[in-house]
């Protein structure tokens, strides 16, 4: 994705790791990636399913704006093993 995302990202926050608990080897990654008016377009964020750490286990969610930057649609695909599920 990264080719269509904004590289005007100076002092936006760009990745986070989050601690599991009970586990603090595991770490959970979220990214974000910005349009050129510094709006998250996507966000790809590790979930912990079924209690195991997998690069396959992960949230996309996508957004679109308005010519106002109004927040017209957020839509969130749940995958499992890279899977999307319904």
């Amino acid at each position: 994705y990264a080719r269509n995302g904004s590289q005007m990202i100076h002092s936006l926050l760009t990745a986070t790791r989050t601690a599991v608990l009970n586990n603090p080897a595991h770490m959970l990654w979220s990214v974000n990636y910005y349009d050129d008016e510094g709006r998250v377009t996507k966000n790809i964020s590790q979930h912990y399913k079924g209690g195991t750490l997998s690069d396959g286990n992960y949230d996309e969610t996508d957004n679109t704006y308005s010519f106002t930057d109004e927040l017209l649609t957020s839509t969130r695909h749940h995958k499992v093993n890279s899977t999307e599920q319904v």
